[in-house]
Formats: structure tokens, C-alpha cells, sequence
């Protein structure tokens, strides 16, 4: 690894050199990638693979189980969302929101203690000592102090968050306006001093240095490579640059933060400081009590809870800091957003993590196709127009069209990264994965086959022949494996038995030798049994009782397993429809939960909801119930899930800042056209790619009539109205030659500005400023293609003929502009434009002036 006191060349060069190396080697990437997943599992969060279950050893506690799903960073790093059950945060969280004032204030001081421990919203835990230019000096809380709410919730704003530049504190002496990044200077600068380092070190310190300081952090703590170094090795110090340069969201955020309006919703930042770690209820809206979310339990009873987060300890200058895991973050030198709160925090991370990502994976390979497509149509008008003879054949180009038209089509659902498509390989093909393997409870099937309806089912082949030669072949359904389960299990219930228990087939072979009875005895030391009478594959097939437990995956016929809200259950004269709808719920949950082998087993008194109300009660009693008593739990948690899906349950709790003040939107508009002439690259990746953006199609949905349905984000015009403040006089017209510049130097600027107050009577000094020449070559370097080598453009051989006395004089109309996929062209001049490129523009001016 280089040296902290490398040169900012040898700092660039590794930057660069490990850039290449992941494009280059992007399996190395995957596999990379999987080890640290492993590491994360089985180490950091203390997961038993072999025996399926956690321990106390994780960060987290012991967990119950996980879920992981795997995405691609703009189809290229791999990164992972999980989604972790803690068994202590668990059995803490039902307590919170307890009837009995002493109960719900210790559930929420232990779950608080608990969740300092898993996260963090602080750079460190000690407080930093800083000294302003103004000459202040303290510790931070002394010295600055946080900005009103409301300069915090502009911050957050699409528009406005650039008047803020992140400056959300300022100081108590001369009131100056900082940013959290500022903050983070001083402290560095303070520390840097006190370590009286002879190195000329600035602050903040350049892209490529902080990177290397950030990746070696984990190297240098653990190894102490760096403990003689009173600045290097100074653990803050080291902290402070890792977090930042992982976890410190960017304070004029980005086009993914705004996906949903005009506010930032990833993560809402910045957030307000907090002195402790708290639990946050959403009460207040407008003055006036927000509306409770209300929740049905299975004893009758409704619950009324406000919508909540928890709000962790944030000191000041965290104010853009990621909520993140210490550990993590530490070890593998990444950003570990962690997020904890109510239902819909899990409703949300969940849809997140499954969420499909094959619109945005596939947008760049079919736009590059779709302009391949629309070139080579182009150039068959031009060559039909122009009467061109080609040795090809005159379909050629719309045949090839209809190709890539195709490949476009069958491809368009299934395009991955290098490293994304790596990963596949190596975990059969899903980027999903879980703590326990998951098996389908088909209730739909059990109800058709006990009532005598059709059903699908697969069809299964075996060794055997009837009578007269065909081959014997059974029906395969995992209802029947139920319905003619052992009698050992008579008492197992359908999800129990699904997650427990699961079919083997003999082999030929032990078929033959009819050493069914042997390798399925049916007792407990075995766990091997065999079906009873009347299953289809008696003979083929036998239950194995699972190493490991599966998770039920349940599908049930849609509607028939309504809320419980609409049970009634406190009411003793039910309506027809609710009586129904009592029937149907019953019989969907007896049928999981309930031991049964035919319908009537499921009922009382010709009724379902009379065997289920029976069990119901006995187990609100205490006393036990047939129905297996875990079933009671999941049927809440089914109603917790399904009230989440209700349109007035998914509200998510607003922070203090959102309650304490407005959206500024007239001001926002007024300010749409800011002083600030914006660097156009703004609107583009940090790493330009052909054809790829991050601004979303929602917000130019407004422009789809004006350019006939055509998508022009990338266009200039569309990059010139994002804008919004490029007027027309601050427009640069594209001219080849001129004898005046388009910029003015330091002598000749005094004289064109009094020509210009001359000419219009009033001074517009400031047009000339805001015209930014890097920006310029900004820009012509982002929207022009083709070589950049001097030598590619001018060789010699090409010059001296187009500049050849003997050559007939060329207008300027016909000089071949070249293109990125064209050669030098001499002899040809008369084909018409096409999109001009830094090469055809220097020979077009080369020409006219006759010179190089």
C-alpha cells in the first residue's frame, strides 16, 4: 500500500491504478466482495451457518435470521442490503409503546442502550477542540452552534440546498456560516499543529490522499504501524477521515436523492443534532394531534400508536452523517447505512431490498443499441438519397437494424455488470439470499384437492410398467404429502410440517430391491417415514424429517384471509358479510395451523369460525389448544403486514425538522435562477459514461409533447433548461474562425467593457465573468467525440493532401466533418454532417487557414 507521505502524483497513480485494476479484473471484485459478505455473517454478526441459528457474539445480538440482497452500484460495485431479526430488540420493542408509564420509560432506556451500541451518527466519541479565523476557540458546542430548523430543512431542498452550500452552523463570535466540512478542517488543522508535523500538509486534504488514508485506517490500527506518529496515528484522526470519506452524505446531494419530490428523501439530510439517542413519535402535524395508526389484535383489542423513529445521538458537525455500524465501517473501509424504526421502516426496506433494478441495469446497453439503430437508418436515407452504389447490399444497414432491434428485445430483462454477472455464477443464480431456505405452503392446492376440485400438480415418471407396458407415472402435489402424512405426525399442523419435514424419492435401484421398509422404518432414531394408504406415490416417494428448519412461504387464494378489523370481533351480531368473511378467514387459518386430514376435521357444528372462536378463546385463556399455539403469532404478524400495506399506515414518522418548519416552495421557485453560473458537468456521473445519466424520467415528463415523445435528457437544450439560469446573452455561439476571442484577457477587458456601456448604457461587466472558461472545455470535452491525440489529427500525409494546391477549392458547407466511428476521409467531401467532433473541427479551420 503507499505511504501516507506520498506525493499527490504517487497518490493519484494508485488512485488510478487500482481503478483499472476493478475494471480490469472484475471477478477479483466479486470474489472480493463474497469473502467480506462471509466475514460480515459469520464473524460480525455472529451467524451459525452450520446449525442455522445465532449467537451472542454478533454486533447486533443474537439474531433470529437475516435476508441479503445483492445490487449493483450504476453497474458496477457490488453492494448488499440485509435485513436482520434481533431476538433483544425484539422482545424490547413490545414494550415500548406499554400502557404502564414505568414499563414503556425502561423499554425505551434499555432499547436506547441497545441501539448505541449498533449504531452511531458521531465521527468520535470525544469532543474536538477547534479554533475559528475570528479567533474563537473551544470545543465545537462552544465555539459554533446549529443554524434555525429552517436554514436545515432548505438544505434540503433541491434548489435551495445550493444557497446553504451545506453551511448549517455558524459561529458565536462573528456569526460567520460554516459547514460541517469546515468544522472537520479546523479540528484535522488543530490536530495536524499539535503533532508539530514538519510535512506541509493542507487542509482539506486532496481526493486521492483522503482515499489512501481512508482504505489504510483498518491496516494501520490493528497492526500499529502508525503509533509512533502523533497526527497519523492519532485514532480520531483516522476515524474522522474514514467516516467522512464513506458515510458523509454530499451536501448538494445528488439526482437519486430527489426521486420522490423536491425534498431529500435519502435519509432526509442534513438532520438536526441530538445530545442522546432518543425515540422520536410523529404527534404533531399543523397544530393539531396527527391521526393514530391503529392495529388489530387477535384478543379484539385495538392499539394506538403514533408513527416513530428512533432519533440516535448526532453532535454537532454530524448534521450530514450517515447512521452507521462502527465495526463494519472500520474493518471493510465502506459505507453501512443503518436504519431501525417502526413497521414501515421494515415495510420499506424490504420492498428496497427486492425491489427489481433491471430498468436501471439495462437503460445504458439499450440506448447505446437505440442510437446504433437510429446511425445506421440515418445513413441508409443519406446513401438511397444520394444514390450511392455500394459493394453492400442495399438492405444491409435495416437488416442489421432488425438485429439489434432484436437483441435489444431479448435482452432487455436480463443485463448485469461483469462483476454482478460473476456472483450469479457462484450462487446459482439469485441475488437473494436468507438464513433459512425457504419452501411453499400452497393453500390454494389444499383446498381444491379437499373439495374435489382440479388442480396443478407434476407428473412423475418411475421405473415401473402396468400390465400392458406403459409406463407407470404419479401425480407429485405437496398437499397430498400432508393429507397421507405418517401417523406419527397426526398432530404436526400444514406450516409445521412444511417447514420441518420434506419428500425424498428412492432410487431405481432401492425400488427393485423394494427396500422401501428399510430405508424408511418410520422411527424417531431414523426420522424417515413412509406415506400411509392412499397417497399416489406410496411406493416412490418417502418424508424425511429436515436437518435444518425452512421458512413457510404461504399463498393463499386471494381476499379470503381478510383483516382483522373486518372480523368484527367485538361484535356478537355480525352481518352476513362479516359472518363471510369470519368462514373464510377461519378455514384459511385452520388449514395452517390446525391438524387435519379432511375438511369436516376443521369443522364444529358444520362451521369453521365455531372451531376456530373455540381455539381462539382456549388460548387467550392459557389453556391448550390443538391449534398450534406459534400460529396465533404469525396470524398477527400476517394482519401487521397486510394493515402496512394500507394507504394510511405506510406514513413514515417526520423528524423534529420537518415539524418545526415549512416547505419553502415560492421561495424556491424565486430562486430557480441563481447568481451562481453552475458547472454544466453537474448534471452528469463522475465518471461520464456514453450515453448514461442519473436524471430521472419523471422530471422531464412535462417536455414529452414539445419534442414528440422523444427522450432528449441529454441533449444541450435539456441540460440548458435544467439549468434554468443560461440566459441567451450568456449563451457562446460555435464559430471556426474569428479574429476576436470569445474571452476577454486582462488588457483588453477594460476597453470592451466601456464599449459595451457605450452600446447599451449600462454596465454589464458581469456577463464577461460568467462566462467560465474551464467550464467551456467542460463542455466540449462532455458533448464532443472522437480523437484527442494532436498527432491522430493532423498527420502529415493527411494534411499535405488536404492542403494541396492541386486539390479543388472546398467550400466550407462541404467539408467532411468526422465522427467517432469514421476514418480520415481526403478524398470524399460530400457527405453531408453528422455530429461534429474536435477532429473535424480543427480540419475544417486547418483549411481554411491553410496552416497547421
Amino acid at each position: 500500500m503507499p505511504s501516507l507521505d506520498s506525493t499527490e502524483d504517487q497518490c493519484i497513480a494508485d488512485f488510478t491504478l487500482r481503478k483499472d485494476t476493478r475494471l480490469e479484473y472484475p471477478g477479483a471484485c466479486s470474489l472480493y466482495f463474497d469473502g467480506v459478505m462471509q466475514i460480515v455473517l459469520e464473524v460480525l454478526l455472529g451467524w451459525n451457518l452450520k446449525e442455522q441459528r445465532g449467537t451472542e457474539d454478533g454486533i447486533f445480538g443474537e439474531l433470529d435470521a437475516w435476508g441479503m440482497t445483492v445490487e449493483e452500484q450504476a453497474r458496477k460495485t457490488l453492494h448488499a442490503h440485509l435485513l436482520l431479526w434481533s431476538k433483544r430488540l425484539a422482545k424490547m420493542r413490545d414494550e415500548l409503546f406499554n400502557d404502564d408509564e414505568a414499563k414503556r420509560n425502561k423499554a425505551r432506556a434499555d432499547f436506547c442502550e441497545s441501539v448505541d451500541k449498533v449504531l452511531s451518527s458521531s465521527y468520535t466519541n470525544n469532543e474536538w477542540v477547534v479554533e475559528h479565523k475570528c479567533g474563537a476557540r473551544g470545543k465545537v458546542g462552544e465555539v459554533f452552534k446549529e443554524c434555525n430548523p429552517q436554514v436545515l430543512r432548505d438544505a434540503r431542498h433541491k434548489v435551495l440546498c445550493h444557497d446553504i452550500n451545506g453551511n448549517v452552523m455558524e459561529c458565536n463570535e462573528c456569526h460567520e456560516k460554516v459547514s460541517t466540512q469546515d468544522i472537520i478542517n479546523l479540528a484535522l488543522n488543530e490536530w495536524h499543529q499539535n503533532a508539530l508535523k514538519d510535512e506541509n500538509l493542507t487542509f482539506p486534504l486532496s481526493k486521492e490522499r483522503h482515499d489512501i488514508a481512508m482504505y489504510r485506517t483498518s491496516y494501520d490500527m490493528m497492526s500499529d504501524c502508525c503509533e509512533d506518529d502523533p497526527f497519523w496515528g492519532n485514532e480520531d484522526v483516522r476515524r474522522i477521515l474514514q467516516i467522512s470519506g464513506d458515510n458523509e452524505h454530499y451536501a448538494l446531494h445528488g439526482p437519486r436523492c430527489f426521486k420522490k419530490g423536491e425534498e431529500c428523501t435519502s435519509g432526509s439530510f442534513p438532520q438536526a443534532a441530538c445530545t442522546s439517542t432518543c425515540i422520536h413519535e410523529d404527534t404533531r402535524l399543523d397544530g393539531e394531534d396527527i391521526k393514530m395508526l391503529e392495529w388489530y389484535l387477535l384478543d379484539g383489542s385495538v392499539k394506538k400508536t403514533a408513527p416513530w423513529m428512533v432519533l440516535p445521538k448526532r453532535p454537532l458537525g454530524c448534521q450530514y452523517l450517515n447512521t452507521h455500524n462502527k465495526e463494519i465501517s472500520t474493518i471493510f473501509n465502506c459505507n453501512s447505512n443503518v436504519i431501525i424504526g417502526d413497521a414501515s421502516n421494515t415495510y420499506y426496506l424490504t420492498l428496497y431490498g427486492s425491489k427489481s433494478t433491471q430498468k436501471e441495469d439495462s437503460e445504458k446497453k439499450e440506448r447505446i443499441l437505440k442510437k446504433l439503430i437510429r446511425r445506421l437508418r440515418r445513413l441508409q436515407m443519406e446513401r438511397e438519397s444520394n444514390r450511392v452504389v455500394d459493394d453492400e447490399p442495399s438492405d444491409y444497414i435495416q437488416g442489421l437494424s432488425m438485429m439489434l432491434s432484436a437483441i435489444t428485445a431479448s435482452t432487455s430483462r436480463d443485463v448485469v455488470s461483469s462483476p454482478m454477472a460473476h456472483y450469479l455464477g457462484q450462487h446459482g443464480g439469485s441475488r437473494f439470499s436468507a438464513s433459512h431456505k425457504p419452501k411453499h405452503l400452497l393453500i390454494s392446492q389444499f383446498e381444491g384437492i379437499l373439495d374435489n376440485e382440479d388442480v396443478n400438480f407434476t407428473l412423475r415418471r418411475t421405473n415401473k410398467s402396468k400390465a400392458d407396458g406403459t409406463v407407470l407415472q404419479w401425480p407429485d402435489s405437496s398437499s397430498n404429502d400432508y393429507v397421507y402424512r405418517p401417523k406419527r405426525l397426526e398432530k404436526k399442523c400444514a406450516y409445521e410440517f412444511t417447514e420441518m419435514y420434506e419428500k425424498q424419492c428412492y432410487s431405481f435401484k432401492d425400488m427393485d430391491a423394494n427396500k422401501q421398509d428399510i430405508i424408511a422404518p418410520g422411527t424417531e432414531e431414523s426420522e424417515r417415514y413412509r406415506f400411509i394408504e392412499g397417497h399416489p406415490g406410496q411406493e416412490f416417494a418417502y418424508l424425511e424429517k429436515l436437518k435444518l428448519p425452512a421458512v413457510a412461504v404461504v399463498s393463499l387464494p386471494k381476499g379470503k384471509l381478510c383483516l382483522l378489523k373486518d372480523l368484527e370481533l367485538d361484535n356478537d351480531l355480525p352481518s352476513d358479510v362479516v359472518e363471510d368473511k369470519r368462514e373464510n378467514y377461519a378455514k384459511m387459518a385452520l388449514m395452517m395451523f390446525y391438524p387435519f386430514r379432511e375438511l369436516n376435521d376443521l369443522k364444529k357444528d358444520n362451521s369453521y369460525w365455531n372451531r376456530f372462536e373455540e381455539e381462539r378463546v382456549r388460548h387467550l385463556r392459557g389453556k391448550e389448544t390443538t391449534f398450534w399455539k406459534i400460529g396465533f403469532e404469525i396470524l398477527q404478524n400476517m394482519d401487521d403486514r397486510e394493515m402496512m400495506m394500507q394507504k394510511d399506515h405506510r406514513t413514515r414518522a417526520r423528524d423534529p425538522v420537518q415539524i418545526e418548519t415549512k416547505l419553502n416552495v415560492d421561495e424556491a421557485k424565486q430562486k430557480k435562477i441563481r447568481e451562481i453560473v453552475p458547472d454544466i458537468t453537474q448534471f452528469y456521473d463522475d465518471e461520464p459514461s456514453y450515453a448514461e445519466s442519473d436524471v430521472e424520467y419523471g422530471e422531464y415528463e412535462d417536455y414529452e409533447e414539445e419534442y414528440g415523445g422523444r427522450d432528449h435528457r441529454w441533449s444541450h437544450n435539456t441540460l440548458i433548461r435544467e439549468a434554468g439560469n443560461i440566459t441567451t446573452e450568456r449563451l457562446i455561439s460555435a464559430r471556426l474562425t474569428s479574429d476576436e476571442s470569445i474571452f476577454n484577457s486582462s488588457d483588453s477587458s477594460r476597453v470592451q467593457e466601456e464599449d459595451i456601456r457605450e452600446h447599451n448604457g449600462e454596465d454589464t461587466s458581469d456577463w464577461f465573468r460568467n462566462r467560465s472558461f474551464p467550464t467551456l472545455l467542460k463542455l466540449i470535452s462532455g458533448t464532443l467525440v472522437g480523437a484527442t491525440d494532436y498527432n491522430d489529427i493532423f498527420e502529415d500525409d493527411v494534411m499535405d493532401e488536404t492542403l494541396s494546391d492541386d486539390k479543388d477549392e472546398v467550400v466550407d458547407d462541404d467539408v467532411h466533418i468526422i465522427t467517432q466511428e469514421d476514418t480520415p476521409l481526403v478524398q470524399d467531401t460530400s457527405s453531408s454532417c453528422n455530429i461534429p467532433t474536435l477532429v473535424g473541427v480543427a480540419r475544417k479551420v486547418a483549411h481554411q487557414g491553410e496552416a497547421r
